[in-house]
């Protein structure tokens, strides 16, 4: 998982996640290249990935809780997105979120790729 702040000097939050969202997908294009199997939701493949070659979870981090951020950073590729200040039940429970579910999730064969809705996460800001 990654906690991402969207104003960072040199490179902002936005552009490291369409970077990272693309070394990921270039990652998944080589291993198909290679024979291996994509991640498809309903593929069943899941389990046999490792965890490096798992989406990675980003949640924006931000002082500017402006209208329409939330919407930028998950068109970027974020998967949620946390106003600042920081209030840790809120950190709490993106980590549940994004990683424990996930992981049970992925444990049961669910799907590891599809988004959830977090409006609720996103109103308590």
């Amino acid at each position: 998982m990654i906690f991402m702040d969207l104003q960072m000097p040199e490179f902002s939050g936005i552009d490291a996640t369409k970077a990272i969202r693309n070394f990921e997908e270039s990652r998944r294009s080589l291993l198909v290249a290679r024979g291996s199997p994509p991640e498809h939701p309903a593929s069943g493949n899941e389990q046999r990935m490792s965890h490096n070659e798992r989406r990675i979870p980003i949640i924006a981090m931000t002082a500017d809780a402006m209208k329409g951020d939330r919407e930028k950073c998950i068109e970027a590729g974020m998967d949620d997105y946390i106003a600042k200040p920081i209030k840790r039940e809120v950190v709490f429970e993106v980590i549940s979120k994004w990683v424990l579910e996930k992981s049970a999730q992925n444990h049961e064969g669910e799907d590891d790729k599809g988004r959830r809705s977090t409006e609720s996460t996103a109103r308590r800001h």
